[in-house]
């Protein structure tokens, strides 16, 4: 185990890395501290696999929003309120919420539009349904 730990580079460097452009050994550095259980390691690839347009991208973001990442909350909600179910778009602003609680500005600013966005969401789906 104590091997293991040496090999993962520290987060604090591997947050200073272009998440879009990581190595095998920053993704390997990544995946350990999200085993360890942090949620900004989670985000970081998101951002990496989002990119190369890899359906890992969505599970690492729902494992960030979940461990409390406020951007991760801000991105989720923003793929939720576009979903045909209103209830699932209803539901959406529970992750602005949490993203606001931590004090994360944008989603602050989000949820202040929220009725908007979910009016031009339904809006939007009414159009698109055939009669």
């Amino acid at each position: 185990m104590g091997q293991q730990e040496s090999k993962a580079q520290p987060l604090s460097e591997l947050k200073k890395l272009d998440p879009r452009y990581l190595a095998p050994e920053h993704v390997k550095g990544f995946e350990h501290h999200v085993a360890e259980g942090d949620g900004y390691s989670a985000w970081m690839l998101h951002k990496y696999y989002a990119h190369q347009h890899d359906p890992k991208a969505g599970e690492y973001l729902l494992l960030a929003a979940n461990r409390g990442v406020p951007e991760a909350q801000c991105s989720y909600y923003a793929i939720l309120i576009q979903n045909p179910d209103r209830k699932v778009r209803e539901s959406a602003v529970i992750w602005l919420k949490k993203a606001a609680a931590q004090g994360y500005e944008p989603a602050k600013e989000w949820l202040g539009h929220h009725d908007e966005v979910l009016r031009l969401s339904d809006l939007r789906h009414a159009s698109s349904q055939k009669p």
